[in-house]
């Protein structure tokens, strides 16, 4: 077995687990709620491509928190808007995502209601991410208990930079066709991008190797 099918598995079955112990399962553990905020928000992405078919698909948010792309390679993660980084202002380190537009206090996504036999299968192709439960209140004015896949300190790069343009490009198509809020895709239409060729060490340079060798950039 390759490493690679071993991280899977691992974290297949660590997903699993959590999601047996959190609130987010429904009818004795045969449903769990995800909540997705990148490109599985795409249909194509997740029904298409990944073969992962919801029971239920219904647009929420999760307030007080920012989409930042600060997972290794440029993807996403959100983070509590206490401990995110400004992405307001650029410094000249840090890229701002909000040339135009401020970005809103909440994440807008799709609350996914999948089989847990689904969410094993996310949870392998997500496996750099861990996940984590959040509360989501839908647009139908429910709020719901959700796993979320959120990135660890091991995958976390030194600094936040700005999405290929081919991943923000899976973001914002999904979210028009999925008719998330109107002013949360015009934020994301116009956050800046560069060509996957592009992306150079900084989105590769992870917190804990940077922090050792004198701090965050």
């Amino acid at each position: 077995m390759s490493s690679s099918t071993k991280a899977r598995t691992a974290a297949k079955e660590a997903a699993l687990l959590i999601a047996s112990r959190s609130s987010s399962t429904i009818d004795n553990n045969k449903y769990v709620w995800n909540f997705s905020f990148g490109a599985n928000i795409n249909p194509w992405k997740l029904q298409t491509k990944r073969k992962i078919q919801p029971v239920e698909v219904t647009p929420g948010q999760v307030l007080h928190h920012r989409l930042l792309f600060n997972h290794r390679g440029g993807f996403g993660t959100i983070e509590h808007t206490q401990s995110a980084p400004n992405n307001n202002n650029s410094n000249g380190l840090i890229p701002t995502l909000s040339p135009k537009i401020p970005q809103p206090n909440s994440v807008h996504g799709i609350l996914l209601k999948l089989h847990m036999s689904d969410f094993g299968k996310l949870a392998a192709m997500e496996h750099q991410y861990i996940p984590r439960e959040i509360t989501v209140s839908s647009y139908d004015g429910r709020t719901i208990s959700a796993l979320a896949f959120i990135t660890p300190p091991q995958y976390q790069i030194a600094r936040t930079v700005l999405p290929s343009t081919r991943y923000i490009g899976l973001i914002t198509r999904g979210a028009r066709e999925m008719k998330l809020d109107e002013s949360y895709c015009d934020w994301l239409e116009q956050i800046p991008s560069v060509e996957d060729k592009a992306r150079g060490d900084e989105y590769y340079t992870i917190v804990s190797s940077s922090s050792s060798s004198g701090g965050l950039l």
